[in-house]
């Protein structure tokens, strides 16, 4: 079986060598399942409708709403991430303006 072969194991242990953050499909499925849920519970989908209607019937509806409990606490700490990122290299941003 050559290296493109479409034929490969899947599960295959990490080659000797590989980077460290290199992972396996196995480990990462193993972390998946590991994982506590990102989501939180289920929703009551019978809810939805009303606070669909609440927000698109408001005097200024948004361009963008999160239902439920996780997804703005999901995003706020994605951008806090990005935010960070972005600060840290804003020198050499400012410096390539000129």
């Amino acid at each position: 079986m050559g290296p493109l072969s479409s034929t490969q194991p899947t599960g295959a242990a990490v080659p000797p060598g590989a980077p460290q953050h290199f992972l396996s499909t196995r480990q990462v499925r193993e972390q998946s399942a590991n994982r506590t849920s990102r989501r939180g519970p289920p929703g009551n989908p019978a809810a939805t409708w009303e606070a669909v209607l609440i927000r698109v019937d408001s005097a200024t509806p948004p361009l963008r709403v999160f239902f439920g409990q996780a997804p703005l606490a999901i995003a706020a700490a994605d951008y806090q991430s990005r935010l960070k990122t972005w600060n840290h290299g804003q020198s050499h941003s400012v410096a390539a303006h000129g």
